[in-house]
């Protein structure tokens, strides 16, 4: 069946794009087969080529893959196919279901399958060429429909007119092929060659011993590639411009002379002329002159004399060139006179042959008379052209101008390659595509110019075996700009030598993608829109596509109301006036809702049912030619809306006294305002008191957000949509509230529309927002890290974290919410405070721990972390605030501490910490028990005491003589001293140590050590 989503009217305008489209006849018959694929709903289509004389079939382009039932290339027998049926009536053949339409036993249903055929007999040239086919697995529950068939045979005229101009095209191409061809061999191919050979034989002579062998062959080398270089300046002649410029032959013929002197020193050459001679001459006739001279000059010995003498006859000039030379042999003669073709000996026939060419485009002649004195060529032209000069170009001429003009000015890139893929000709457009000059492009091979993942060989095998090839590619140019290619290619046009034509797409690419993404733009707007939409031509206001709101709105289906004109969705009784008043719309623009005399514009549905409906109508321009859309929106439930407005605003009125809640009704495109008496309430003024104005309402508004709050309402007016906003009143008594006022448009049933919304004091609420963020600020900023998890979600993540948490840990913000805190812990965490923080959690209660985390960097810190439950209304816990603090510090600090404890109460030696007061006294803050058992005093004694009292008078001053050297220095003191241990004097070194805080010492460390016996 038919694809729905597809309309005739669309397909066949698809259709006509595919057509149009500049792209190769294999790609453009495949897309067109694949839009009657979709539209027929059917497996697959597909292009044939039949021959009747010998019963062949065969598939030229398909739908279908390699795999498929109807691959590219797939041979058959005509009869083994449905399609001796159509090519034999020369009619459409179709069938829904062959098993039951006789066909089960035929072999076209047992070797295809196919239940479903649709055949269309494709003719060129008045002969049958093949046919065009629609074909599906599964049989249709109908037989085709008219307008299906008719479809497929529309598309098959159109594929025919193609096909037919390829065909043509394709003859063009071997004629020029046929051109390029004798362009090769008699300029290009034979220069190349020759040059070649007559490098190798300079590099061979050299080598010999006998030079003249050497000087033989260079000079019948060089006389050929005389021969190739006048062969292209006779491709010049043929090929030139066929304009004629008025010449002073006279001068013209000197300066020849002089030029032909210079050259052949011993050569004498006179030209004789009475008076100044006009004539008009091509471009070219100069080298026909000079070609004589020089002919004269170089075959006339070693003394050449020649004589160049220039008269007039009526209508006419002649030009008698004589030599003294041998004579002109009669076989060159000929060329003169009769165009006859020669053996070219010694080349200089060639060179009369480019003469006979450039005189005779002139209309004139050449007489060669020859005797035994000399040569005398009488070279006669008319002053001016009795026939244009075009109409003497022979065929040759015509084909060698078609190529010509076809390489060297063609605006596509054409190139030659050889069989190793490199360039052995190009022209100017293929210098641009390629990014290089013309002069470096040539040898350079295509693989420079493919990017690196482009599989060159294999293509390039593929392309010599198929012989041509079209497609699009990407290369990227010498001057790195990457672009896209359209191309052809023809392989040995010339054996050895390829032919590819290049486009450059690139822009055409970039503007297909924006008219495909409008296509998509349009499609998807026109499909999604949540009204009902109607396109119609502008023209006849025939309906050419709706959406499926538009559907629903009528109650009939796409196909029911596509090819309907615009007037006939409306009552029947009013389609007249509809229809001007539709102009008249589409003209105007905008939204209409009612009909000139008021009444409400309606649709009738499938059941008969008016709907009342809006129209916002307009004529827009789009890829494919303008259309006029309509937007439909059903106003029933509005105009019953509307029609409460007015009960239900002095309800509301009478609701809202004595709250804060006012309300207030603006006539839109008036001045008039009218307020209820709790609005005047809310802003400090006595009912009935307000101005009833726009203006007056504007004035209540804080200076600051009047702008903003006008054109909020001025918008919503204007667009006709709800509006919400929030501002500051200024009441009567100099204080300000904040109010939220919201309002929407309603229709009067007349011309006139109103706004009437609400407005509502907020203040105690703005209030609160504005604490909520400051508090907000607050933990943002807050020295220690803040975090919020969310247990309601799954696995209890983190929805907030503060700045300083984030520099904490090192994390961005996206790394941490949605995750459990538990991202930071790693193999040095210790699972014990990890338990005690789950069991607060489980049992809802708060906790602080310390415990090992790691940062973003893998660099591990000591975190000491509080969580606590908060808890909503209901008791129920509805998020878990935690507090994190580095505490790296402070527990190794602690960790230094217990260690410094350690070796202080287990050390040998006697040490006493000494606490220094910021006005320098010392006092003895501990010892430890080697001191105590060295000098029998112990800590209890002595701690907070001065050294004085500590130890006695007679020490104190020279001890803290030292203490006060250790502070002032600022490093570390040490000094002997004697010290009677069990009634014996034992000598003891004391090395004290000043620790420093914040630039001052506040302690002294000092050890006492025994070395008396050392």
């Amino acid at each position: 069946m038919v694809d729905p989503t597809l309309s005739v009217h669309e397909a066949r305008q698809r259709l006509h794009e595919i057509v149009r489209k500049d792209v190769p006849f294999n790609d453009k018959a495949r897309e067109a087969l694949e839009l009657g694929e979709q539209y027929l709903g059917v497996d697959n289509g597909y292009l044939t080529r039949i021959d009747q004389e010998t019963n062949h079939w065969e598939i030229v382009v398909t739908t279908d893959t390699a795999d498929g039932q109807a691959p590219p290339g797939l041979e058959l027998e005509l009869q083994e196919t449905y399609c001796r049926e159509t090519i034999e009536d020369d009619v459409p053949f179709t069938l829904h279901d062959a098993s039951t339409q006789g066909w089960g036993d035929d072999p076209a249903f047992e070797i295809s399958g196919h239940h479903t055929y649709l055949g269309i007999p494709l003719i060129t040239e008045e002969e049958p060429y093949g046919t065009v086919c629609f074909a599906a697995d599964e049989p249709r529950s109908e037989s085709f429909s008219e307008a299906e068939t008719q479809f497929a045979d529309h598309l098959t005229r159109l594929l025919e007119r193609e096909l037919e101009k390829e065909l043509i095209e394709g003859e063009l191409t071997n004629q020029t092929n046929l051109a390029t061809v004798l362009h090769r061999v008699l300029r290009h191919n034979l220069r190349n060659e020759i040059s070649v050979i007559r490098g190798y034989t300079k590099l061979m002579a050299k080598q010999l011993d006998n030079d003249s062998i050497g000087e033989t062959v260079l000079t019948h080398i060089d006389g050929l590639i005389e021969l190739s270089q006048k062969a292209r300046e006779l491709e010049e002649v043929i090929t030139t411009s066929s304009e004629r410029q008025s010449t002073e032959i006279g001068t013209l013929i000197e300066d020849i002379a002089e030029e032909i002197t210079q050259e052949y020193p011993a050569a004498s050459i006179t030209v004789e002329y009475d008076n100044e001679i006009q004539g008009d001459v091509l471009q070219n006739f100069d080298r026909a002159i000079e070609e004589l001279i020089e002919n004269a000059v170089k075959h006339s010995g070693d003394n050449p004399h020649v004589t160049v003498a220039i008269r007039t006859v009526p209508n006419g000039i002649e030009i008698h060139i004589e030599d003294n030379g041998p004579g002109l042999p009669d076989h060159e003669a000929e060329v003169l006179t009769s165009g006859v073709e020669t053996p070219l000996t010694h080349g200089s026939g060639l060179g009369l042959w480019l003469v006979y060419w450039i005189v005779s485009s002139h209309d004139g002649s050449i007489d060669p008379e020859i005797t035994e004195h000399g040569t005398t060529m009488t070279v006669a032209i008319p002053r001016k052209p009795d026939v244009p000069a075009q109409q003497q170009v022979t065929e040759l001429t015509r084909s060698r101008d078609k190529y010509k003009t076809s390489f060297e000015e063609a605006s596509d890139a054409i190139t030659i390659v050889n069989d190793d893929g490199r360039i052995v000709d190009a022209n100017e457009a293929a210098s641009t595509i390629f990014g290089v000059e013309n002069n470096e492009l040539l040898g350079r091979s295509l693989t420079e110019f493919f990017p690196d993942e482009f599989a060159f060989d294999t293509e390039w095998q593929h392309f010599q075996e198929t012989g041509d090839q079209r497609d699009t590619t990407t290369i990227i140019g010498a001057d790195g700009v990457e672009k896209s290619i359209e191309y052809s290619g023809t392989s040995n046009i010339i054996p050895g030598q390829h032919l590819f034509i290049s486009r450059d797409i690139t822009e055409r690419k970039e503007r297909e993608r924006e008219v495909t993404e409008l296509k998509q733009r349009y499609q998807t707007l026109v499909e999604a829109a949540p009204d009902p939409l109607f396109v119609a031509d502008p023209e006849t206001r025939e309906i050419i596509e709706v959406n499926e709101a538009a559907e629903t709105l009528l109650g009939m289906s796409s196909d029911e109301i596509i090819g309907m004109h615009q007037p006939e969705i409306h009552p029947s009784e009013q389609t007249e006036l509809y229809r001007q008043v539709f102009k008249e719309h589409v003209e105007s623009g905008g939204v209409k809702r009612r009909l000139p005399d008021g009444s409400h514009i309606t649709v009738v549905t499938a059941n008969g049912d008016h709907v009342p409906v809006e129209i916002s109508a307009a004529t827009v321009s789009l890829p494919n030619g303008p259309v006029t859309y309509a937007i439909f929106r059903d106003v029933s439930e509005q105009i019953e809306r509307e029609q409460e407005v007015e009960e239900t605003t002095q309800r509301l009125q009478l609701a809202l006294e004595g709250t804060d809640t006012g309300v207030w009704d603006w006539t839109i495109g008036s001045a008039e305002v009218r307020w209820s008496e709790s609005l005047e309430g809310l802003v400090g003024i006595e009912p009935g008191t307000f101005e009833g104005t726009f203006d007056a309402f504007a004035e209540y508004i804080h200076p600051d957000d009047r702008e903003g709050a006008t054109a909020a309402v001025e918008q919503a007016a204007e667009t006709e949509s709800r509006f919400q906003t929030e501002y500051r009143i200024q009441r009567e008594n100099d204080t300000d509230i904040w109010v939220e006022s919201r309002g929407e448009v309603y229709d009067d049933g007349g011309d006139s529309k109103r706004m009437v919304g609400i407005v509502t004091d907020v203040t105690e609420r703005k209030e609160r927002e504005a604490e909520l963020t400051r508090k907000t600020e607050a933990m943002e900023k807050a020295p220690v890290g803040i975090t919020l998890s969310d247990p309601d979600q799954s696995d209890n993540p983190l929805v907030y974290a503060n700045e300083r948490y984030r520099e904490l840990t090192g994390y961005e913000e996206f790394e941490i919410l949605g995750r459990n805190c538990r991202f930071m812990q790693g193999p040095e965490t210790d699972p014990e405070p990890v338990a005690e923080i789950h069991d607060a959690i489980d049992n809802e209660e708060p906790v602080s721990t310390v415990l090992r985390n790691y940062r973003n960097d893998g660099t591990m810190f000591w975190n000491h972390v509080t969580i606590a439950p908060i808890r909503d209304e209901d008791g129920e816990v509805s998020n878990w605030v935690g507090f994190q603090e580095d505490a790296t510090e402070r527990i190794e600090r602690e960790q230094r501490l217990e260690l410094a404890e350690t070796v202080f109460e287990n050390t040998q030696d006697a040490l006493f910490v000494i606490d220094v007061s910021e006005d320098r006294e010392f006092y003895v803050e501990r010892v430890n028990e080697v001191y105590e058992e060295l000098t029998g005093l112990s800590n209890d004694e002595i701690a907070s005491k001065t050294p004085t009292e500590a130890v006695g008078d007679e020490i104190d001053s020279e001890i803290e003589s030292q203490y006060r050297e250790c502070v002032e220095r600022q490093e570390t003191i040490q000094y002997p001293e004697e010290i009677p241990v069990d009634g014996e004097q034992r000598q003891w070194e004391t090395k004290v140590t000043p620790v420093i805080s914040e630039g001052r010492v506040d302690k002294l460390v000092g050890a006492m050590r025994d070395v008396t016996e050392v």
